[in-house]
């Protein structure tokens, strides 16, 4: 046996290694998603938490409030005979309910599968508990009293996504909270900051990223539906500082952009993948909305982002990071990730010339479910291949920056 421990890794445990440090010596603060929630209601009791639109009023719940929710979902589960590390089929509402649904998953270490659709045929395993009735009318005899049992660990699945080519994506709790950490350090995110969600919790992008980094930086999050009206009221009346958006929602933002920039309140930033964006539609919507658009490399396979670009560019520099329609800039690795452009050997390319996009990480997935082959072929040579072809620039060894190939 290799006196360097690191000689004996396999490739998948390379893919979620950063800089050779393994994910079981991950540099998350907590070792599950219930041990951040619980840790949250500690420090925020009373804090409002959760805020949504109601008819024509806001609405909030505190940390305290979601956390009764959480146990008597939870006690529910047990009811329903759902255990530790049973899988859930969790039918998306972009509301308090999806939130509560979430908690008590979080509170028992039952596993996520979000769909929008029937049970996939992919997990035969999963328990599909909830009948179409009213949610809260459905678990408000169960007690607010929680006996805690066997706590989930960092390595343990916490959800499962369903892309659409039907590829089910496992991710650990160490996943999840790991981009949590990346997300709120890289976007200087607080205790004041608001960030609404108009993202269904069945799209990878979005809701569940946006959740667990709202707690882990104790901001407030805002679950709502994907009507621009809707997100742009909830965005003003709370001086929110991020939106979650993707492209096709940026798209209708811009084709009424002279109705919804005046409802927009000053400062708020579009958080958005690169996928399907180019930086004449970057520009347009600084342009016509006058928002910044904070983008980077995400996939399913990566928690969420994997790189993004700064936060804090005036409008002028930010232009001109976009003048090149040619490539899409998508920042620099976060904290718990690292990138590379790589030849079709597996070796770096020299800066400017181009290759694929490789990430390993914290972040980067257990699994592909079922598919063990395709596992092996995303984790080849100890990176994450990500099929996108891009170019670096190495400012100094610990600033990198990506582009990829418009």
């Amino acid at each position: 046996m290799s006196l360097n421990w690191q000689d004996e890794m396999s490739d998948a445990e390379w893919a979620r290694s950063i800089h050779g440090l393994p994910s079981e010596e991950s540099m998350v603060l907590y070792p599950s998603a219930r041990s951040l929630l619980e840790s949250k209601i500690l420090m925020h009791e009373d804090k409002s938490f959760i805020k949504w639109l109601d008819g024509d009023e806001i609405r909030s719940e505190s940390y305290s409030q979601l956390h009764a929710l959480g146990k008597q979902t939870a006690n529910f589960f047990r009811s329903k005979g759902i255990k530790f590390g049973h899988t859930v089929v969790l039918n998306p509402r972009n509301d308090l309910e999806t939130v509560a649904k979430q908690m008590g998953l979080w509170l028992e270490g039952v596993v996520a599968l979000p769909t929008t659709g029937e049970k996939p045929q992919t997990i035969p395993d999963s328990f599909d508990p909830f009948p179409d009735e009213d949610f809260f009318e459905l678990i408000s005899q169960q007690s607010t009293d929680y006996e805690l049992r066997q706590k989930a660990k960092l390595s343990d699945d916490m959800i499962i996504f369903i892309e659409q080519n039907d590829e089910a994506i496992a991710l650990s709790h160490n996943n999840v909270l790991s981009s949590a950490l990346s997300n709120s350090l890289h976007l200087e995110m607080s205790e004041e900051d608001v960030i609404v969600c108009p993202i269904s919790m069945g799209e990878s992008f979005g809701f569940i990223a946006g959740l667990v980094t709202a707690t882990y930086a104790s901001a407030v999050f805002i679950p709502c539906k994907p009507e621009p009206k809707e997100m742009c009221k909830l965005a003003a009346e709370t001086n929110a500082k991020w939106m979650l958006v993707n492209n096709s929602l940026l798209k209708i933002l811009l084709e009424n952009a002279h109705e919804y920039r005046s409802l927009l309140p000053n400062g708020l930033q579009f958080l958005t993948p690169a996928y399907g964006l180019s930086s004449e539609m970057i520009l347009n919507v600084l342009d016509n909305l006058g928002c910044q658009i904070i983008t980077g490399y995400f996939s399913t396979e990566c928690s969420s982002f994997a790189t993004l670009i700064s936060i804090d560019l005036d409008d002028t520099e930010y232009k001109s990071l976009f003048s090149d329609s040619t490539v899409l800039p998508i920042g620099g690795g976060l904290q718990t990730t690292e990138a590379d452009i790589h030849d079709n050997n597996g070796s770096p390319v020299q800066d400017r010339e181009f290759g694929e996009l490789v990430i390993r990480g914290h972040t980067v997935m257990q699994r592909y479910v079922g598919n063990e082959s395709g596992t092996d072929e995303a984790f080849k040579n100890g990176w994450l291949h990500t099929g996108r072809e891009g170019y670096k620039i190495t400012i100094d060894e610990n600033n990198v920056k990506f582009f990829l190939k418009n």
